[in-house]
């Protein structure tokens, strides 16, 4: 039964890889930077890696890359036939909680960064963004404890999570005429594959 879970698992995490590829192909097909930054570096005087953005995009491909690994651990904990031992307040966490902390503490902690450097309303949304992935790792501490919730109890797990999703996406509507729009987009339509838990 916890083999199942665990295959479930990492078939969501793969549809969530794939969503945050397809959103940030998105992006650098739009060619979503500050035109005085790109002037800069068509003039050359500004490397790719120089630039906020091309930086975030390479960073959040990276996060893509961290959810494949944590799917690729998943499958071998379920294809090996044992489980994970679960985490507790003291002592060590179980894995997919470890994959996923390395996950916030590399390319999304630099993702926070750019946003950051970029500031105005991108600094103000990544705060949710932040939030909301801090949520989910709540959730998947406490999955890491329990047994399968029952649906009542399930929807009180996730009701932070869900919170800031919706944050992050009615701060988007909220700010259509800001310069950093397709920013604003960017988060908005990727934030929602935080849901890859209730498939």
């Amino acid at each position: 039964m916890e083999n199942k879970k665990l295959l479930r698992i990492s078939e969501r995490l793969e549809k969530v890889a794939v969503q945050l590829e397809l959103s940030f192909d998105a992006m650098l097909d739009e060619g979503d930077i500050d035109p005085r930054t790109f002037s800069e570096s068509v003039k050359g005087r500004l490397r790719r890696s120089e630039i906020p953005f091309y930086v975030m995009a390479s960073d959040l491909a990276g996060i893509v890359k961290r959810l494949e690994a944590v799917t690729s651990r998943l499958e071998a904990v379920a294809g090996g036939g044992t489980d994970s031992p679960p985490g507790d307040d003291t002592g060590s966490l179980a894995p997919f909680v470890q994959a996923y902390d390395d996950i916030l503490a590399g390319p999304f902690a630099k993702v926070v960064v750019l946003s950051q450097q970029i500031g105005g309303d991108v600094n103000t949304q990544v705060e949710s963004v932040r939030r909301a992935f801090q949520a989910q790792r709540e959730f998947i501490v406490q999955v890491a404890k329990c047994r399968e919730p029952t649906q009542d109890v399930l929807g009180k797990m996730l009701q932070p999570t869900a919170e800031q999703i919706s944050a992050v996406q009615s701060f988007r509507e909220g700010h259509r005429a800001s310069k950093l729009f397709n920013h604003l987009s960017a988060f908005s339509e990727a934030i929602p594959a935080l849901g890859w838990v209730t498939m």
